[in-house]
């Protein structure tokens, strides 16, 4: 494509490019970057779309002050920023483990005037679980909740587990009850989280009848809820607990008995 003259359009190579990033396992971001290169040297304008694409693949690489450059190259262009440019540097300064650059960055967004959408807040909430602030990150959700952005069930998920991640089980089960009375209807994504939470603290009574729970309910348990409390299952098997459980078909619930 890049051989013939006239060139394409950058929107036949932006659909091209768009399709090598979702290769995996390797996602080719150097090569994507270099193609872009050598586009611009031949002369074809890049668009909004692109200059995004290859921020995205610059922050991918660990390189987000690179693409934090590509504001400039925008407004030279003549393009307006918008949320996702800077939804796609916040990503990448979180990728890196600079979470406080990404919070500054969201900061400065906001007194610029630009309202920041639900995948800005989720990013933001998802590097402070992954460092351990969930109660950071609780607070930014309260924020939304009061703010023009209302969470959805990846913003709760999100918590839930950054909970679970720092041993504060019952935190996690409050906020699940609040999002069931804010009318919230729970996935196999916030099932799956509770189940391995209540594994992880060896309540595996507790997982079961959780997956009780959601063959009673609309949310019918994966191949990974039955994964995570059978090889936790196991595990208490292996360390012989005096434990194990059997299902009463009648009362259709588990119950703990010792081994004969």
């Amino acid at each position: 494509m890049a051989s013939l003259r006239p060139l394409p359009s950058i929107v036949d190579f932006n659909q091209l490019v768009a399709a090598m990033i979702k290769i995996k396992p390797r996602q080719n971001f150097s090569t994507i970057i270099s193609l872009c290169r050598q586009l611009e040297l031949s002369g074809l304008r890049p668009d909004m779309h692109s200059v995004g694409i290859l921020a995205n693949c610059y922050c991918s690489l660990g390189h987000a002050d690179f693409g934090f450059s590509l504001l400039a190259k925008l407004l030279k262009l003549g393009y307006p920023l918008g949320t996702v440019i800077f939804t796609t540097l916040i990503k990448g300064f979180i990728h890196i483990d600079r979470l406080g650059h990404a919070v500054r960055l969201l900061d400065k967004i906001v007194k610029l005037g630009f309202q920041p959408d639900i995948f800005t807040y989720n990013a933001i909430i998802n590097g402070l679980c992954r460092t351990g602030n969930s109660v950071g990150a609780l607070k930014l959700l309260g924020k939304m909740r009061r703010g023009f952005c209302n969470p959805d069930i990846v913003t709760y998920n999100t918590v839930i587990e950054g909970f679970i991640r720092i041993d504060r089980l019952d935190q996690a089960v409050k906020l699940l009850g609040e999002i069931v009375k804010l009318g919230f209807q729970p996935n196999n994504v916030t099932y799956n989280v509770m189940v391995k939470g209540l594994c992880r603290t060896g309540n595996h009574l507790g997982a079961l009848k959780f997956l009780m729970k959601m063959q009673r309910g609309f949310c019918n348990p994966d191949i990974v809820t039955y994964n995570t409390i059978i090889d936790n299952l196991c595990k208490e098997v292996v360390t012989f607990s005096p434990r194990t459980f059997l299902y009463n078909e009648k009362q259709r619930s588990f119950t703990k008995c010792r081994y004969l």
